[in-house]
């Protein structure tokens, strides 16, 4: 339930706030942040870092991720569609993100909507966020930028977890 609810508080936001008009302007980060989840599921899927818990009445794994993929959508909407020039600003606004989902998984972990595995911590999942909303950033400006620094990103980080890759 919980996952669905906030689907809807973040789709509401993304109504209201999200660039919608110019939604193509941002269909390939939002496809970039979405394959980045795709690609976590599938290389983690025998040994997760953090893993989503299902609740009623989504009763799926599945379910729980299609929130997070539409809450991803929606949320890169209004984080690219707002985004604000000037340094000052935009690190300002990085961090408004980084503190959001942040927040957010901080309730997932108090109610047992998330599990933290194989030395994942709150600590890594708010360095996470802080590497992702500029990389999101970075892609909306320059896609194979973002993409040459995204790979060794995510081979390290394979590395540093000791994920067996099979």
């Amino acid at each position: 339930m919980l996952f669905i609810a906030m689907a809807i508080i973040i789709i509401l936001a993304a109504w209201r706030w999200g660039d919608w008009r110019n939604w193509q302007k941002y269909h390939a980060t939002i496809l970039y942040f979405l394959l980045g989840d795709i690609f976590y599921l599938l290389l983690t899927y025998q040994y997760p870092l953090w893993q989503h818990q299902p609740k009623p009445p989504i009763h799926s794994y599945i379910g729980t991720e299609l929130c997070c993929l539409v809450a991803f959508a929606a949320t890169t909407l209004i984080f690219l569609g707002k985004y604000p020039k000037g340094a000052t600003k935009s690190t300002l606004w990085i961090g408004l993100w980084v503190v959001i989902y942040s927040f957010i998984e901080v309730i997932y972990l108090l109610t047992g909507a998330i599990l933290h595995f194989n030395g994942w911590t709150m600590l890594y999942s708010v360095l996470f966020n802080i590497i992702t909303f500029p990389l999101l950033r970075l892609h909306n400006c320059r896609p194979l930028v973002a993409y040459a620094i995204s790979i060794p990103l995510v081979i390290a980080l394979l590395f540093i977890f000791k994920v067996p890759i099979r």
